[in-house]
Formats: structure tokens, C-alpha cells, sequence
């Protein structure tokens, strides 16, 4: 798995930065990514997302800590029907974001995407078959996820938005630009 990316939800975001002791399952993912190579994202729209937190200290908090993650930027979004027709209907914000993140996965922008949302793992189920085997949680047995030997598999930049249909940079925030 080395050299993957991996696009974390805000509800993985929320337990790994809260203002509370980190479980010992979201910190065993993180160490396997950094034992691994995987490159961890966040989302643009997880900013807005935190934003609408009511609870304004984990608001504070969490958007202050949010910088030490990669940002994923740039992804240009289909129209919401489209997206809908996808993955789902969005009836709220927050349904956005969900949808958002399997479109970076669907394109090819990022290799898994990482959420403990029940919801998006069926949004993933309602896209062509793989799709929602690249949707996990952080508490699905890391191990298995990152093997004891990396794997000879491409790289996360060799496939690096594969599918995008139109002419596109995405940009990372921070880390240069993407493969050509």
C-alpha cells in the first residue's frame, strides 16, 4: 500500500484531533499510514463541514488541527444531480461532503477513503462494483488494510485521477503539484 493516498472524513478528522484522549484504533491507523508510506488527505469541503459543528470548542479545535493534514484541493464537482444520480440523494450539506469525498475516490484523486459514516459506505455500495471496497473504516482491522511487507502495487501517483473526464489539475496543497 505504500505510496497511497487516503482521504479521511470529518468524523475520522473529529476523533483523531478532538479535544479527548485518541482511541487507540484511530491512532494504530495512523501509524500504519506513516509505517506505510500513505499519505493522508482532508478534503476541502471537510472545512465547511467542521465550520457547521455546533459544539464550538471541537469547532476551534479541530479547525486548528486540520492543517497538519494534506489538503485536497481543486476537484471540480459534477452538478448536484449528477452526483445525486451517483451516489444518492443530498439533502443536506452534509450530504455534499459525503458525496464529495466518493467523487475524489471515483476519479482517482485519492486510493481509499477513510469514514466511520454507515451512510457512505451504502452511498459507495450504489457506484459500479470496487468502489465500495475502497471505502473503510479506521476501525476495520488496520492490519489487513496495511500489509506487514509493502506491496508492489502502483503508487497512488500512478493512477493519479485516472478517470477524470475533464482536462483538470487537482492540487495539494502544500506537497507540489500533481503527476503529470
Amino acid at each position: 500500500m505504500s505510496g497511497h493516498k487516503v482521504l479521511i472524513d470529518t468524523n475520522v478528522i473529529i476523533e483523531l484531533e478532538d479535544h479527548k484522549e485518541v482511541s487507540p484504533v484511530f491512532a494504530r491507523f495512523l501509524q500504519l499510514c506513516a509505517q506505510h508510506g500513505v499519505r493522508v488527505f482532508v478534503h476541502e469541503l471537510a472545512l465547511a463541514d467542521i465550520e457547521r459543528d455546533t459544539n464550538l470548542v471541537r469547532r476551534g479545535v479541530t479547525r486548528s488541527k486540520i492543517k497538519k493534514f494534506e489538503q485536497l484541493t481543486g476537484i471540480k464537482q459534477p452538478p448536484r444531480e449528477v452526483l445525486a444520480e451517483q451516489f444518492g440523494p443530498i439533502n443536506k450539506e452534509n450530504d455534499l461532503v459525503d458525496v464529495a469525498l466518493l467523487h475524489a475516490l471515483d476519479i482517482g484523486a485519492v486510493d481509499f477513503v477513510v469514514s466511520q459514516d454507515l451512510g457512505i459506505h451504502t452511498r459507495a455500495r450504489r457506484k459500479e462494483v470496487g468502489l465500495s471496497d475502497r471505502v473503510t473504516q479506521a476501525s476495520c482491522e488496520p492490519e489487513k488494510q496495511f500489509p506487514q511487507e509493502p506491496s508492489r502495487e502502483a503508487s497512488g501517483s500512478d493512477c493519479y485521477c485516472k478517470k477524470q473526464q475533464h482536462d483538470q489539475r487537482i492540487k495539494l496543497v502544500g506537497h507540489g503539484k500533481p503527476p503529470a
